[in-house]
């Protein structure tokens, strides 16, 4: 009898051993799937942050660019040359077209007021290159491009404060 009361206990202990290994292996599984939750935010998180930071760091290179093109206008028009003025207001639309798509496309600037002030000075440029390009007005070129030239020496302004802002934001 003592044997069979021996035994009995022993299998008691064994249930109790496999019932709290049981426990065990649930509460742990709990944690892989919640670590695995967290993870898989912090990825999706970070893959949001990498894509704004390239924008960011495109736009940073972009931006800059507004003043080159600004320059080259201006020397076009100071050469007098109608065809000259036609390329820098050509090459102008372009790129601004391309900075425009860069600006809407981050969710930092989308909303900024260069969008408005690029869009007005591509709108200007076309408008400036359609008469030059066209047939001839007798208006001199200073006077068909002012507009333009003004319009962009805004947006010139702009892009250099958006630079400062991003570049302050990417520190």
């Amino acid at each position: 009898m003592i044997n069979a009361a021996a035994n009995e206990d022993l299998w008691h202990a064994a249930e109790w051993l496999s019932f709290w290994q049981l426990v065990v292996t649930v509460i742990g599984l709990g944690l892989a799937v919640a670590q695995l939750w967290r993870t898989a935010d912090a990825t999706v998180a970070s893959k949001d942050l990498l894509a704004r930071r390239l924008l960011s760091n495109d736009l940073l290179v972009m931006l800059p660019e507004i003043h080159t093109l600004e320059d080259e206008l201006l020397q076009s028009v100071k050469s007098n040359d109608p065809d000259l003025v036609v390329n820098a207001l050509l090459h102008l639309s372009r790129r601004a077209g391309s900075i425009l798509g860069h600006l809407a496309a981050n969710d930092g600037t989308k909303d900024e007021k260069i969008i408005k002030q690029l869009r007005a000075a591509m709108k200007a440029a076309q408008a400036a290159k359609s008469e030059l390009a066209g047939s001839p007005t007798g208006r001199p070129i200073q006077e068909v491009v002012s507009l333009t030239v003004s319009k962009l020496s805004t947006v010139s302004t702009e892009a250099s404060e958006l630079v400062a802002r991003l570049q302050k934001e990417a520190k």
